[in-house]
């Protein structure tokens, strides 16, 4: 079985055989850019920001319009949510969601819940609940 360890090694194994053998120093962004790619603004955390991640799109449904989420925190009806797609974010109102095809008013930590979308969201994209302070 390929598990984590063996992609580990094989990224290991890719590295020397580019750098002929030579250790290879781990560089940031910053440290290649210097400071010519600082602005001087620095980024703030989502939740500094009002924004509080809880969950990730597991899965979209294209026919009905459904994104499947596991969440990580807690969500209810009239909570507004961002989805961060890749074509851009979701800004959305939740107005109903479902729990194995049951109508719940909430949601919290573990569950995976499903809500109606305006449009195509990805899988992986991460879920956040907005305007808490």
């Amino acid at each position: 079985m390929y598990d984590i360890d063996d992609m580990m090694a094989d990224q290991e194994e890719h590295e020397t055989k580019i750098s002929g053998g030579k250790p290879v120093k781990n560089e940031s962004l910053d440290d290649i850019l210097g400071s010519e790619g600082d602005d001087g603004a620095e980024e703030q955390p989502a939740e500094a920001s009002g924004k509080v991640p809880i969950g990730k799109v597991e899965q979209f449904f294209s026919k009905i319009k459904v994104a499947a989420i596991s969440l990580t925190g807690g969500m209810k009806i009239g909570d507004v949510i961002e989805i961060a797609d890749e074509d851009g974010p979701l800004v959305l109102k939740v107005s109903s969601m479902q729990i194995n095809k049951e109508n719940v008013e909430e949601a919290s930590d573990g569950d995976s819940i499903g809500i109606k979308v305006d449009r195509q969201v990805s899988a992986g994209s991460s879920v956040y609940l907005l305007g808490q302070d």
